[in-house]
């Protein structure tokens, strides 16, 4: 799969001020992608190649931000092309405690463990396709006893930078959603304060104390009652697929801090034994008229999964945990051109279930999926390019992915696998044809 095109990943407008470091980085990005789980030494076909990729990290030229930069201006293309747009924030910890000599690195959760932190902002539309990223924090610790930087600031600034776009793009509805540990009273009080503030979609942590004294979780009477929602749970982390049937209540009310909210709870009654009840508490400045805007709501959270899928791209196959740099400033370099191939190897497993009969030449080249097609079928390529999701179920198969009725779609883990088959397979056919 080609990532170094102007328009897909973001990359080929770039301009770090010299010609060659941007060609460079773009080759770069290129072979990185094609070969994720790769060590940089391992990549290139010569030992001065990967030396170069080394000299290019090591380049103060190379901002990390910059770097991101022409992505970034791609998502907002992509986000002003669609009425809603949802923005996913989350905190993930990269773990390099086997890896001390790593300069810059701070503490974790556990203070024996030594790492860095990344939020990213994921827009995705409410289908489920990724757009990109379009706001990227990362930090490290300081040790104990020093002052650091409040965290709970990325929370805060990134639902500010999303209104910033909203404000950008006002034909466009941007969502700011994230989980319990978004919930601070800043972004309450920025939703109400802020010029153009963007809607806020946040699973409720704290059960805040309202003007009447009675307490937000206590809402759940049937005074408040909606409706009834059902769908179904993914399978996943050792979990079967299963029905849920959750009863959606909505009541817009003040905390004794005086600011106005909405609370939308979706509440299992009776899951099946064995398993948990599935209950969420979501809080947002919108108001909720009826059943169908709770429930809209409702599933736009439940999107936020993707993000987390995400992260596993980035954690297990781009395997960026496993990178031995020198300074926290190069692996950082490095961590944004691994966000961005995440991106594409998730928009890619979401691209051929939302529009699955697109020709797969939407994200693959004609020679990749002809080669995939020989390997697969042992016969010669239609002249016609298939489908994006016969091509997704061939780099799929090669990854393991039996393709059964009873399987599914093909997740990212069978996916990311099949594209570093289908890299093999790509060289051995140029090796062949002495390209």
């Amino acid at each position: 799969m080609s990532l170094n095109e102007l328009g897909t990943t973001g990359t080929g407008g770039i301009d770090l001020g010299d010609k060659r470091i941007n060609k460079r980085l773009i080759e770069f990005v290129d072979d990185s992608s094609r070969h994720i789980q790769s060590s940089i030494a391992q990549l290139g076909d010569s030992r001065h190649v990967s030396k170069a990729y080394y000299r290019l990290l090591a380049n103060d030229k190379v901002d990390s931000y910059a770097v991101l930069e022409e992505h970034l201006k791609q998502v907002q293309s992509r986000a002003a092309k669609h009425p809603v747009v949802l923005c996913l924030q989350d905190t993930t910890e990269l773990n390099y405690s086997s890896k001390q000599s790593i300069e810059g690195l701070g503490r974790l959760c556990y203070d024996a463990q030594h790492g860095m932190y990344v939020h990213p902002t994921l827009m995705v539309t409410p289908e489920g396709l990724p757009l990109g990223i379009t706001d990227l924090w990362s930090w490290s610790r300081k040790p104990k006893g020093e002052i650091d930087i409040k965290e709970s600031t990325r929370w805060k600034e990134g639902y500010e930078r999303v209104c910033e776009l909203a404000q950008d793009q006002p034909k466009t509805r941007h969502v700011y959603i994230a989980d319990r540990e978004g919930d601070l009273l800043d972004i309450i009080e920025a939703g109400e304060h802020l010029e153009h503030p963007a809607d806020y979609l946040i699973r409720a942590k704290h059960s805040r104390i309202l003007a009447d004294e009675t307490k937000l979780f206590s809402i759940t009477t049937e005074a408040y009652e909606l409706g009834k929602l059902e769908f179904t749970t993914p399978r996943g982390r050792g979990k079967a697929a299963r029905q849920v049937i959750q009863t959606v209540y909505a009541k817009r009310v003040q905390l004794k801090s005086k600011h106005w909210i909405t609370i939308v709870i979706a509440q299992e009654a009776h899951p099946p034994k064995g398993s948990q009840a599935v209950v969420w508490r979501l809080i947002t400045n919108r108001l909720v008229g009826d059943f169908l805007a709770a429930c809209e709501l409702i599933n736009w959270y439940r999107k936020r999964w993707l993000i987390e899928t995400f992260f596993n791209i980035l954690k297990t196959g781009c395997q960026i945990e496993n990178r031995l740099l020198a300074t926290k400033i190069r692996l950082e370099r490095l961590l944004m051109i691994f966000l961005i191939i995440s991106y594409r190897i998730l928009q890619m497993t979401m691209l051929s279930r939302i529009v699955p009969e697109q020709s797969c030449e939407l994200l693959f080249s004609r020679e990749e999926w002809s080669v995939a097609y020989q390997v697969r079928y042992r016969k010669k390529p239609p002249t016609k390019a298939i489908s994006l999701q016969d091509m997704c179920m061939i780099v799929s198969g090669f990854g393991g992915h039996l393709g059964r009725k009873g399987d599914g779609d093909a997740g990212a883990k069978t996916l990311w696998k099949g594209l570093l088959r289908l890299a093999d397979y790509l060289e051995a056919a140029q090796a062949v044809n002495g390209k």
